[in-house]
């Protein structure tokens, strides 16, 4: 913990290497200044306040269009300072009963649109 004095936490590495389970925006919150532990799991110490402005206003966009422009400004930004080097990206599999119909579960929606899935 940060608390502790953890290396993640409080940033006493020179490089580290870990797994997330966030899903393509959700992980965008840990570039964040206000997610720096023990705020958050920043844990690359990451901080642009022009990168928090982008973040913030993606977070008030309702239409696809907003979110996806504020989303490539968002990943321009980072990378052109190279915060975090992604090694590689586990592909979701999923084992379900073929009579299960409707389900197209993504690697942006984890549970798909559960309401659609009939059996």
């Amino acid at each position: 913990s940060f608390g502790d004095g953890g290396i993640l936490n409080t940033g006493k590495f020179d490089v580290i290497g870990f797994g997330t389970q966030f899903g393509p925006i959700d992980g965008m919150s840990q570039y964040t200044c206000s997610a720096v532990p023990p705020a958050g799991q920043n844990y690359t110490h990451y901080c642009d306040k022009n990168v928090d402005a982008v973040l913030h206003d993606f977070n008030t966009q309702y239409s696809t269009q907003g979110q996806v422009r504020d989303l490539n400004k968002a990943m321009k930004l980072l990378v052109d300072d190279v915060p975090t080097v992604v090694i590689y990206s586990r592909e979701e599999l999923y084992a379900y009963n073929r009579d299960l119909k409707n389900f197209h579960p993504n690697n942006a929606s984890f549970f798909d649109e559960m309401m659609n899935v009939d059996i």
